[in-house]
């Protein structure tokens, strides 16, 4: 674990970032240095770069950029920072991009060393409200780490996919007896993810079951679950409030877990053929059910639409530990699956 801190070193994890988001993910062709097999962008110019190395190679990464050298408009953007901005030092704030593990130390403990090496950092700079991203399946996991979403919108990208902002705050007593609007929102978990890890079990429990109630009658992959198996089967799950025009899902995007529509609307798309997303539906099974990449492109078009971001890891597991509710979840993905071909004359 280290500092990138030579020309030499910065550029093996510019390479190992091409090797994974470009190779592996199929993200950022279009701004890549493909010549010399590296990715960077103008953010590298000012940040602090972390890295883990194995037998001589990068296995992880992770990126720091601090107020005090400016954000870009991409990131203040991306990631809502504009109440931040007015009301906290800018010398206060803190965002960690480029998170990454190669895929033969993922499930490990590299990240988590990682992000040790990052609190003296910011410590030193002086920071105590860092911000991130994760993919929707990812906010449980993150959330391990004292980081929860904060966002009133998710943001998408061709290059970045589509991606939940978290934050953490760290020495909180700093701002005192009467915190600015944007931490005390903070404070009170207000974001349109939501997450049991975050708001708690039973919270959010109760959040997914009142979610869940107007598809009684419809078909979904919950259907006939009792209350328990419900919140067995989501227990890793975030409920994400969406906007018009997010791309949830881009054909080609290795991420498996799959997806559930609470409420509103979402077109998929592939190979010419498109299919409208309604409450019930499921997407993004490829992943869960083959193992294989996204077969289509998904998109919100209805404002305020719900989704839920099942756990794969969840789902697999149950198997072991639940057979005869995961031989429910599978029959339910099964019928859903069949209607949509049959609606759309392909049995």
């Amino acid at each position: 674990m280290a500092e990138a801190t030579t020309a030499r070193d910065r550029e093996a994890v510019f390479r190992f970032w091409y090797s994974v988001y470009v190779e592996e993910m199929g993200r950022y062709g279009s701004v890549a240095d493909h010549a010399n097999r590296q990715l960077r962008d103008s953010e590298d110019d000012h940040s602090r770069i972390l890295f883990a190395r194995d037998g001589g190679e990068v296995v992880a990464s992770y990126r720091l950029c601090w107020g005090g050298d400016g954000f870009s408009e991409r990131q203040v953007r991306q990631y809502s920072l504009e109440p931040f901005l007015q009301e906290i030092p800018h010398e206060w704030l803190i965002i960690g991009e480029r998170t990454m593990v190669a895929a033969s130390h993922r499930g490990g403990s590299v990240w988590a060393d990682l992000a040790m090496l990052a609190g003296p950092i910011a410590e030193e700079l002086g920071a105590i409200v860092s911000f991130g991203a994760c993919e929707p399946h990812l906010v449980p996991y993150y959330a391990k780490f004292n980081n929860q979403p904060y966002a009133m919108r998710q943001f998408s990208s061709e290059e970045s996919g589509y991606l939940i902002p978290i934050v953490s705050v760290m020495h909180v007593e700093r701002f005192g007896d009467d915190p600015p609007p944007c931490i005390k929102r903070i404070l009170r978990g207000e974001s349109s993810a939501r997450n049991g890890e975050v708001v708690g079990l039973g919270a959010y429990g109760a959040e997914l079951q009142s979610a869940l109630a107007p598809l009684a009658r419809e078909p979904s992959v919950l259907s006939g679950l009792n209350d328990d198996e419900v919140v067995r089967a989501c227990v890793h799950s975030s409920l994400i409030t969406c906007a018009a025009g997010d791309q949830i899902l881009r054909r080609g995007g290795t991420a498996r877990n799959p997806f559930m529509v609470i409420s509103g609307a979402l077109d998929a798309s592939a190979d010419g053929y498109a299919f409208r997303l309604r409450p019930g539906d499921l997407f993004g099974e490829s992943g869960w059910l083959a193992d294989d990449d996204r077969q289509a492109d998904v998109f919100v078009i209805q404002d305020g639409s719900r989704i839920l971001a099942l756990s794969l890891g969840t789902l697999r597991k149950l198997g072991d530990t639940h057979p005869a509710l995961a031989l429910k979840i599978a029959a339910n993905a099964a019928g859903i699956l069949w209607a949509r071909l049959r609606d759309a004359g392909r049995l």
